[in-house]
């Protein structure tokens, strides 16, 4: 069971980082991440994303083996301006995120390397990709944060969007 943090009550000093290890899909290392209060551990960040899609199409990849695919990814188009309290609120997060970064990475100076805001660009551009879950149309979705990569010259973080279908506990 996860827990979804809403967006509003994002806090850097709940995030902690564990030891950088090697990327094996690219050349630099990733970070783990994770946030913790009081009250609970979450093993990434997992924040509330309300946002309203205007369109929804499935992505489909060639798969030589089974001609296509059978995935869960599609991509959301959606109205910056409809959508524009939560679009700011998460490009504010992602910010804030890889700021902390840069303090707790010492980078900075001659040598510092240059922040990859790419959930940023997504929002700007209007499309996101994400996970659906099987018989879900539920258009609610979450934001997970697992961490951060790093190379030579940019940091940024590591992020997917999954739809859920929401349950409340008594």
């Amino acid at each position: 069971m996860n827990f979804i943090v809403n967006v509003n009550n994002f806090n850097t000093n709940h995030l902690h980082f564990l030891e950088p290890k090697n990327n094996i899909i690219m050349d630099g290392s990733f970070t783990k991440t994770y946030y913790s209060n009081e009250n609970f551990i979450l093993n990434g960040i997992f924040l509330n994303f309300e946002i309203k899609p205007t369109e929804i199409n499935k992505i489909s990849y060639y798969n030589e083996r089974n001609d296509y695919d059978r995935n869960d990814k599609y991509i959301m188009y959606f109205d910056l301006n409809e959508n524009i309290e939560v679009c700011k609120k998460v490009i504010d997060i992602e910010k804030s995120i890889l700021d902390y970064y840069m303090k707790y990475r010492c980078i900075s100076g001659d040598n510092s390397k240059i922040p990859d805001f790419s959930l940023k660009n997504h929002i700007i551009n209007k499309n996101l990709k994400f996970y659906k879950n099987v018989n879900c149309n539920m258009n609610k979705f979450y934001l997970k944060i697992s961490g951060i990569w790093e190379n030579h010259r940019y940091f940024g973080i590591t992020y997917k969007i999954v739809e859920y279908k929401s349950t409340v506990l008594m």
